[in-house]
């Protein structure tokens, strides 16, 4: 804003405030408000005029029709409106959308979206998406699909009874009912049903919506129970919380042995042992740190360890390859090891959130951070891990003999498990575990990041190798094309279309096999249809650029016009006189 654009709207601001005053402290109360408002409109006109009020707008230099996209899940009712608008309005399935006239110059999107997995070459015109809104049933979940034998199955989501009556959700497996809970009339409940399976093997639970004898919904719950066979990971945390204690079960539900030692009070200790050999849980703690894979410690209680035992820690990782990982906050452990090899960096602004991305083709996720102001300052000797979407340094690591020290300034990231985003949850903690358990990077392990794959739908699976070799996986014998993720870890990805119902088998890799459990399409509709909004949305975001230019619409600035302005000028003036001169 220029000087004199900034003195005139003082002097017409004074003025304003000046003749409301006059205004104000007549002796005739009649009209006062009509006349205040009247001076107020008869000023703003004619600041208006002196510095015309513009904003950017669209304008279509070609094309005058409306195309309207019907979807799945499309309501009549919600379109019916945008038609009677629109009399010229032409109605399009999403799958023809490539094939609308040309003369299309603005397309209104209806129901769920595109099917997750839609590409655009080129966005044919602008969008606009109108999502079918949320529906009652359940709306969010999350369960341990792979269960060590003896271990606890935990589902826990949220559910939306938009009726007058109660529901009741039920699980069970093989015709018998494990758990249930009530949900009250219109009421979103937060449930947690739990279940020890009694099998080995592989088996589906069901879980039942119902009200009365009715079935409102009936959703598969695979699960894997298998035996412990994964790396050791020892978690020494100065205090208690839900953080810790949902990685904890994490890691547990991943298959790998946990110790946990939190300390509840100065001089009080809980231990946790999952997956662990009795004869594990009576070494000492050191011979514990000894044969274990991975030490995750916090600065507060890495600081609390003697001089000795510390020492101890470097020299396992120097000559056994044990992995050192520090959670730090905003200090670093005081050793010189650690502070000749990482500093830290204040941000340059405090963000309540944090964004990642958790794969090349993948959308960019934030993660609440509270105030997150520290970063991880680059050294010679280190290597960065993960960096944030403004490129920040939240993880690195060092080599350090024969193992790996890895620091880790990243916010708390049970948020985006919790919300549904396991893939980016489960991807940035294996990159943060791997970079510190040398002896487990060249391992291979398949993966898929689609949480619900349905027959005849794109889904991804994902192979995880530390190693240099060629890589295969293929899918009942059938080969899977891979190409290599962008992001350090290892990661690459493939495409495949399933064909039926139920656990897909051989699937395998150089040196691992896996088993998917492939849904109905009425299994978890709600949660699979809201992922599918979520894709769209980003889709249309994602080509946002490359549609303005593409697009027969284009940015102009609009402003008022001044036709209106004189005309809400002289009205004002008119209605001023007038009314002085007759009161």
């Amino acid at each position: 804003m220029e000087m004199m654009q900034i003195i005139s709207a003082i002097v017409i601001l004074a003025a304003i405030i000046y003749f409301s005053w006059r205004e104000h402290r007549r002796k005739n109360p009649k009209r006062r408000v009509f006349r205040m408002l009247a001076t107020l409109v008869c000023f703003a006109s004619i600041y208006c005029l002196l510095y015309p009020v513009t904003w950017t707008g669209k304008k279509f230099t070609d094309g005058k029709r409306l195309g309207i996209i019907l979807t799945e899940g499309y309501s009549q009712d919600s379109i019916q409106s945008a038609i009677e608008n629109n009399e010229s309005a032409l109605v399009i399935e999403g799958a023809d959308l490539f094939k609308a006239p040309a003369d299309i110059s603005h397309f209104q999107l209806f129901g769920y979206g595109f099917p997750i997995g839609t590409r655009f070459s080129e966005m044919p015109s602008v969008i606009s998406f109108n999502p079918t809104r949320e529906s009652e049933g359940v709306t969010a979940v999350y369960w341990n699909q792979k269960v060590i034998t003896g271990n606890e199955l935990r589902v826990q989501g949220r559910y939306r009874n938009s009726s007058q009556n109660m529901v009741t959700l039920k699980l069970s497996v093989f015709g018998k009912v494990e758990d249930s809970v009530l949900i009250q009339p219109y009421a979103a409940f937060n449930f947690t049903l739990k279940s020890i399976p009694r099998f080995n093997g592989r088996a589906v639970y069901q879980l039942f919506a119902l009200s009365g004898k009715d079935t409102l919904e009936s959703n598969a719950v695979p699960v894997k129970v298998i035996s412990a066979d994964k790396p050791t990971i020892i978690m020494l945390s100065s205090s208690p919380g839900f953080e810790q204690k949902f990685f904890q079960d994490w890691l547990s539900g991943e298959s790998f042995s946990v110790i946990s030692r939190v300390r509840t009070s100065k001089d009080k200790i809980e231990r946790k042992y999952l997956n662990v050999s009795k004869q594990t849980q009576q070494q000492t703690l050191l011979n514990q740190i000894r044969s274990a894979d991975v030490l995750i410690c916090d600065t507060e209680e890495f600081d609390r360890l003697s001089s000795s035992d510390r020492q101890s820690v470097f020299n396992y990782v120097s000559e056994t390859g044990l992995g050192l990982l520090i959670t730090a906050d905003s200090i670093l452990p005081r050793q010189d090891i650690l502070r000749k090899s990482f500093s830290l960096t204040a941000a340059n602004k405090i963000s309540n959130s944090i964004k990642f991305k958790p794969g090349e083709n993948k959308s960019l996720v934030a993660v609440p951070a509270d105030g997150h102001a520290r970063f991880l300052k680059q050294s010679e000797n280190s290597i960065s891990i993960i960096r944030d979407s403004a490129d920040r340094v939240l993880v690195g690591q060092i080599k350090y003999g024969r193992g790996s020290i890895v620091i880790s300034l990243m916010p708390s990231l049970y948020p985006l498990a919790l919300s549904g985003n396991q893939f980016a949850f489960a991807k940035l903690w294996t990159t943060i575990i791997n970079a510190a358990a040398l002896k487990d990077n060249r391992r291979e392990r398949i993966g898929t990041d689609t949480r619900f794959p349905v027959v005849d739908e794109e889904m991804s699976f994902t192979l995880i190798s530390g190693d240099n070799n060629a890589k295969k996986l293929s899918v009942d014998n059938v080969n899977i094309a891979l190409e290599q993720d962008a992001d350090p870890g290892g990661f690459y990805k493939g495409k495949y279309w399933p064909e039926k119902e139920g656990w897909l088998d051989k699937i395998t890799s150089n040196s691992d096999t896996a088993s998917v459990y492939i849904y109905s399409d009425k299994d978890w509709k709600n949660i699979r249809m809201q992922e599918r909004i979520n894709y769209t949305k980003q889709l249309i975001k994602n080509n946002a650029d490359k549609r303005e230019t593409l697009s027969p619409a284009i940015s102009h600035r609009k402003k008022l016009p001044d036709v209106f302005l004189y005309l809400m000028l002289i009205l004002s003036t008119v209605f001023l006189w007038i009314e002085k001169k007759f009161a």
